[in-house]
């Protein structure tokens, strides 16, 4: 090592902590103990979590399948939903009640801060939902709120998608009606001509068309919005987290300490 005035060795290193050594560790052991108190004073926080699977609708396009069956898509995709429940208007009165939220004017973002919501890239139909509350059951309960609320709001927009299909479900089956009446009224000498296989093949069609949508209808209720796993809410809180908390007080402390001892050794070498 050289022993020029600009280069620090191994043994100014060695003799600076020596002589700030109890210097430092007094600071850290400050921290520490700032840490320690803001572990034990911090408000407990305890998290519910669950995983919220979309409500699902049948290809509008009857009769269009694939190799697998027929086509399924959202009612809404989980970035809307996650993009939707950031805003205090999203929220109902109940809702906002058994969360323990007073009202939407001052919430902010997400609750407040109170939920956390995550798209998941490997299952592209999933919300990942954490609710944070004071305690476990008040975490939990608000986690069921949210779900029962979001299953009504989307059963609504599924419904309201359903009313076109419903209306031309009616119409199908008044056209299904009158070719049968049609049909009737063809006499038993004309079941072999033309117009009569044109009907058959028109009834055949309808109740095809009809069947499609009855299905579309039934497999939007029978697909609500609906969690892939039960609510978890461990019964440990998840912050503060004091190993982390500690050891973070702990370094910061011996960094600052540090970092004022050399500020000392530098205004007495300016003062020297």
């Amino acid at each position: 090592m050289s022993d020029s005035d600009d280069e620090v060795s191994l043994k100014d290193i060695i003799n600076f902590f020596k002589v700030n050594g109890k210097f430092i560790a007094a600071v850290a052991a400050t921290t520490f103990l700032l840490s320690v108190a803001y572990v034990q004073l911090a408000p407990k926080k305890y998290e519910a979590s669950a995983l919220l699977q979309m409500a699902r609708l049948q290809n509008s396009n009857v009769g269009f399948k694939s190799l697998e069956g027929p086509i399924s898509i959202n009612i809404e995709s989980p970035a809307s939903l996650a993009e939707r429940l950031r805003y205090p208007a999203s929220y109902s009165g109940a809702t906002l009640q058994q969360c323990g939220v007073a009202g939407t004017e001052a919430i902010g973002e997400y609750m407040g801060g109170m939920l956390k919501v995550r798209t998941l890239r490997p299952m592209p139909d999933v919300l990942e939902i954490k609710v944070r509350a004071l305690t476990q059951e008040a975490a939990k309960q608000c986690a069921e709120a949210i779900i029962q609320m979001i299953g009504a709001q989307q059963h609504n927009l599924v419904e309201t998608d359903l009313l076109g299909t419903s209306e031309n479900l009616a119409r199908k089956r008044q056209a299904l009606a009158e070719e049968l009446r049609q049909l009737k009224s063809i006499g038993n000498a004309q079941t072999g001509n033309f117009g009569y296989l044109a009907r058959l093949d028109k009834l055949s069609a309808l109740r095809t068309s009809i069947d499609a949508l009855q299905e579309e209808i039934s497999f939007a209720r029978r697909n609500p919005a609906k969690l892939s796993a039960p609510i978890y809410a461990p019964a440990g809180p998840v912050w503060p987290k004091v190993r982390l908390i500690l050891f973070f007080g702990l370094f910061i402390g011996v960094l600052f300490g540090v970092l004022l001892a050399l500020a000392k050794l530098a205004w007495r070498r300016i003062n020297a």
